[in-house]
C-alpha cells in the first residue's frame, strides 16, 4: 500500500512526516524546499516500497507518476479547485482503483462549492466519529531522532481542536469527473 498525504504549507509537511514517523510509519517529505537531488531519491523509494506514506506540497504533487498509489490524503482541501484535480489523481490511474480522504476544517471548507462545481458534482462530507478525533498515543521518534516544533503553528494547526474538522471521500473522483490528471 502506497498513500500521499497532501498539505498546504511546507510546515505543514514537515509535522506530518514527523507525526507520522513517531507511530512507526515509513515517511518522508516532498516540498518545494527539499534540494532536487533528495526529491529524486525520495521518489524513487516511494516507487520502490521503502517508504510507505509521500507528505507533499502541491508543487511536489504534479510531478509525481507513481502506479499503485492506494490512497490520497489531503490534509486540508486547496486553495483551488485544480490542484484538487491533481492531488487525487495520484491514485487511482491507468484504470486501478483508489481512495481520496480530504479533511476540511473551519479555515479551508469554504473551498468546498468551488471544488465541487469544478468536478460538477458534489462530495459526500461525514463527521469522523468521535474515536477518530482522539489524539494519538504518543511513541517514541523513529529515524528523527527526537520531536521538533516548527514555529507559526499551534497545536490544531488553525483548526480550533480538531472539533469542526470533516472528511470527505472521493473513489475514483477523477474518473467519474470527466477530469485528466497530469
Amino acid at each position: 500500500t502506497k498513500a500521499i498525504v497532501f498539505a498546504n504549507r511546507r510546515d505543514q509537511t514537515r509535522d506530518l512526516d514527523e507525526a507520522l514517523r513517531r507511530q512507526g510509519i515509513k515517511a518522508a517529505v516532498l516540498s518545494g524546499e527539499i534540494p532536487q537531488n533528495k526529491r529524486i531519491r525520495t521518489l524513487n523509494d516511494f516507487k520502490e516500497g521503502k517508504i510507505q506514506v509521500l507528505v507533499a506540497t502541491d508543487v511536489a504533487g504534479r510531478g509525481i507518476h507513481v502506479e499503485n498509489v492506494s490512497h490520497v490524503f489531503n490534509f486540508n482541501l486547496p486553495e483551488n479547485a485544480e490542484d484538487y484535480v491533481h492531488r487525487i489523481g495520484r491514485t487511482g490511474r491507468a484504470g486501478a482503483s483508489g481512495v481520496s480522504v480530504s479533511l476540511a476544517g473551519e479555515d479551508d471548507s469554504f473551498m468546498l462549492p468551488d471544488i465541487e462545481s469544478y468536478l460538477g458534482r458534489s462530495i459526500d462530507c461525514v463527521r469522523p466519529p468521535d474515536e477518530l478525533m482522539q489524539d494519538l498515543p504518543k511513541t517514541e521518534s523513529t529515524g528523527s531522532g527526537g520531536a521538533r516544533r516548527r514555529g507559526g503553528r499551534n497545536q490544531g494547526g488553525g483548526r480550533g481542536n480538531g472539533g469542526g474538522r470533516r472528511q470527505s471521500r472521493d473513489q475514483n473522483a477523477q474518473q467519474s469527473s470527466g477530469a485528466e490528471s497530469s
